[in-house]
């Protein structure tokens, strides 16, 4: 009887033991993950900002600069959409300067004379989207970009 009350007492000692191990491993892992979440940091790309976690190291993104030519500009959208446009952080002023800032030729001339204001923002997409996003005018970019190709150029040459 008393080896049973002894095994008794042991096995609820050990159960103790395990219970108090198995909270300190679950508040390690909280504390991992709150600490994890305080890592982030504001980093640079091509003099935008933005918050990156500092465990992962990716190469500078650098936003393409645009010019004019239709068959560049969903490239150029699209990048500008995903790093600039979505950010609710950056306030329309920022985001019409740094759009007017990656604009050349033809493109930066269709904006020309906007005022840095949060309105003229959506006026300077609407304007490029309707100028250069309309895929009726890539369609016959890329058809005349075909119609130059040599009648005499052979497969490989194209």
């Amino acid at each position: 009887m008393n080896l049973e009350i002894e095994s008794g007492n042991s096995y609820r000692s050990e159960k103790t033991n395990i219970l108090i191990k198995i909270k300190e491993l679950i508040n390690n892992v909280k504390g991992a993950t709150s600490e994890k979440a305080s890592d982030r940091s504001s980093a640079s790309v091509s003099g935008h900002s933005f918050t990156r976690n500092k465990h992962v190291n990716l190469p500078r993104l650098q936003l393409p600069k645009f010019g004019g030519d239709i068959l560049e500009f969903q490239e150029f959208w699209d990048q500008f959409t995903a790093i600039i446009d979505n950010r609710e952080d950056i306030s329309a002023v920022n985001k019409l300067s740094y759009l007017q800032s990656l604009l050349l030729g033809n493109a930066r001339s269709s904006l020309q004379g906007l005022a840095l204001t949060e309105v003229n923002y959506d006026i300077a997409k609407e304007i490029l989207l309707l100028r250069f996003g309309r895929t009726e005018k890539e369609i016959v970019a890329n058809l005349q970009k075909l119609l130059n190709i040599s009648a005499k150029a052979t497969l490989w040459e194209i």
